[in-house]
This record gives C-alpha cells, structure tokens and sequence, in this order.
C-alpha cells in the first residue's frame, strides 16, 4: 500500500515542475495538451506558443482555425 506523499515532497515536486515550465517558456518548444475527442480540441499549450507560431494559447484552446502549422515554421 503507497503511502501518501509529505507536505515537502509535493513541495519538490511542484519546484519541479515549475522549473521544467520554465525551460519549455524560454525555449523553442511548445507543449500542447490535446483532449481524446473527435476534432481533438487543445486543453492546454504553453504560452511560447505566440513567439513561434504567432498564435497565442487562447487562439489555440478556443478552437480559432489557423493555417496549417506547418507553414509557420521558421526555415
């Protein structure tokens, strides 16, 4: 049986995360969360999103149609 984590363990945990945000912020990744439906709607992506594609997470979570990604990427 797993017991459940300590106050200062969720504390590290969170650090860790919040760390690992901050990377993906800083740099030319975008993390996206999809939802498992049928025209697969963004639940989340980080707000870099805007520096790379144009686009700000907004654009992307309330479903504005944008072009195809592809065409954004920088050469």
């Amino acid at each position: 049986m797993k017991t459940k984590p300590t106050y200062q363990e969720l504390e590290k945990e969170l650090e860790a995360i919040k760390l690992t945000n901050n990377l993906i912020e800083k740099s030319p990744i975008v993390k996206f969360l999809w939802k498992n439906q049928e025209t697969w709607p963004v639940e989340y992506v980080s707000e870099n999103v805007k520096n790379i594609f144009g686009y700000t997470a907004d654009d992307f979570i309330k479903h504005i149609p944008v072009v195809h990604l592809g065409r954004h990427l920088k050469k």
